[in-house]
């Protein structure tokens, strides 16, 4: 089911706030496009491998 959009727009909103304070954080989301939005670096994981990584803002494939 999930949380309430509301409650995801507000939880994401915290955390670009975070991020631009300079806190780090580890985010683990199933939304990969939303959670693109509010950080500077991701890494992608399938099976417990990692299978790709990089800064966010680039090209996802």
């Amino acid at each position: 089911m999930g949380l309430a959009p509301k409650m995801v727009e507000h939880i994401f909103a915290v955390i670009a706030g975070l991020r631009e304070r300079g806190v780090a954080l580890l985010l683990i989301e199933q939304n990969a496009r939303l959670a693109l939005e509010v950080t500077d670096s991701a890494w992608v994981m399938d099976s417990g491998s990692i299978v790709h990584r990089g800064e966010s803002h680039a090209p996802a494939q």
